[in-house]
């Protein structure tokens, strides 16, 4: 069973913000991005152990594509 992640406000604004910035730099890079980070975060709150804690109850999964 799965746990539920909670995502801030503040993340993802900062996502958002993201997506327009590779949007940017080329048409539909952004919806590929978009895309990795939600594997991403389905991944994490499918095993959450196997991501590192960096603070508090705070886990990273760095994305490979995208920086």
């Amino acid at each position: 069973m799965s746990q539920r992640l909670l995502l801030r406000e503040e993340a993802q604004d900062e996502i958002s913000a993201a997506v327009a910035w590779y949007d940017e730099r080329s048409a539909g890079l952004g919806d590929a991005f978009l895309a990795e980070v939600r594997r991403g975060l389905q991944a994490i709150e499918d095993n959450p152990h196997r991501y590192p804690v960096i603070r508090g109850r705070t886990r990273r999964l760095v994305l490979r594509r995208f920086p």
